[in-house]
């Protein structure tokens, strides 16, 4: 199956269960694999998000690890989709000042897979904190993140509000290339989620 690329976003019936799309371009194939969900809780348009990073940034070395360029990729163009859907979006980029009122959080995930180099991953979990004395909503940081905010041991008291993952597989290895693919396809069938995995391959 073809679909030109401007088309894709159109594309909501379907009825098997791994979708496959192929978008025409050149010579490399780009594979990737999306999965969300929605938990059937509305989400306002007047909510104010905050996207923090997983634990698992505070493990990597901006300087010698590429994973720590896929997390931080990871927030950037998560924030920039939120933003596209309507939303207000606070404490944003690499430097925040984290003085932000948010109501919902998004913890985002990207790493390399270390079985397969040409393999990276990307996960996003949307909560709605119950209490505001939620640990959700402080902002924890340490110095080598960039005063990124990162998400606490143990997430108590929120209700999930969606999640989206989405597998890249192929030979580009420019962080913000790679994770803008995956958030635009982890998101296309936001906010009511595909709940199965779909595939989009194309040729770069």
């Amino acid at each position: 199956m073809s679909i030109p690329i401007h088309c894709l976003n159109k594309f909501k019936l379907f009825s098997c269960t791994i979708i496959i799309i192929v978008l025409n371009a050149c010579t490399e194939d780009i594979t990737i694999q999306e999965q969300s969900q929605n938990y059937n809780i509305p989400i306002p348009t007047n909510t104010i998000i905050r996207v923090i990073a997983d634990r698992s940034i505070m493990t990597k070395d901006p300087f010698s690890d590429y994973n720590w360029n896929y997390i931080t990729q990871a927030k950037i163009k998560t924030e920039k989709i939120f933003t596209h859907f309507g939303y207000s979006v606070v404490d944003t980029g690499l430097a925040p000042e984290n003085k932000g009122r948010p109501t919902l959080i998004a913890i985002v995930k990207a790493q390399q897979d270390p079985r397969n180099k040409n393999s990276i991953h990307y996960s996003m979990n949307l909560y709605k904190p119950l209490s505001p004395n939620n640990s959700l909503l402080s902002c924890d940081t340490e110095q080598q993140s960039h005063n990124i905010c990162i998400a606490p041991p143990k997430i108590t008291d929120s209700q999930q509000l969606f999640t989206a993952n989405c597998t890249y597989s192929g030979s580009a290895n420019v962080a913000s290339f790679i994770i803008e693919y995956c958030v635009k396809s982890a998101f296309n069938t936001y906010p009511q989620g595909s709940n199965k995995r779909i595939v989009y391959t194309r040729q770069e």
